[in-house]
């Protein structure tokens, strides 16, 4: 089981971050992993959503479905792997902060199969996230620069 954890500061109102992080189909734009997304369910993003998610992890492709099981509009969202060959949940927790707004991402990882020999190198997920997470800082705040000039 690979465990990840990291938090970063943006500075762009918490409402445009949650709505940005909670649609998965914006994680082409920001996760390294993430290969191609879609929206599997037609009501709008909440409780019970579910995303089709093509990832890679080492060069291997990884199709997933995923679901959110938590759903707490501007603050909290928890997704969690129905199908594919990883076991994961992921949460993000939204805060505002002066100047902005504070992102934690959270989750454990459990591969099956081949893919249980990349859990030594879990070091690996915590890098990812780390970079997505600045990525994710870089994007949102760009836009925002875009948005008031």
């Amino acid at each position: 089981m690979i465990t990840v954890d990291h938090e970063v500061l943006i500075r762009v109102p918490p409402a445009e971050v949650f709505e940005f992080v909670t649609n998965a189909e914006n994680d082409n734009a920001w996760v390294g992993f993430t290969l191609s997304t879609g929206k599997l369910s037609v009501a709008p993003i909440g409780r019970a959503t579910r995303f089709h998610q093509t990832g890679a992890i080492l060069g291997m492709r990884i199709p997933l479905v995923w679901e959110i099981t938590a759903f707490e509009p501007g603050k909290r969202m928890r997704g969690e792997a129905i199908s594919g060959p990883a076991k994961f949940w992921g949460e993000y927790i939204v805060q505002e902060v002066p100047f902005g707004t504070r992102v934690r991402k959270m989750g454990q990882i459990e591969l099956d199969g081949l893919l249980q020999v990349a859990e030594v190198l879990g070091s690996l997920f915590q890098k990812a996230l780390e970079q997505d997470l600045e990525n994710l800082k870089r994007l949102l705040e760009l836009q925002a620069a875009q948005h008031r000039t």
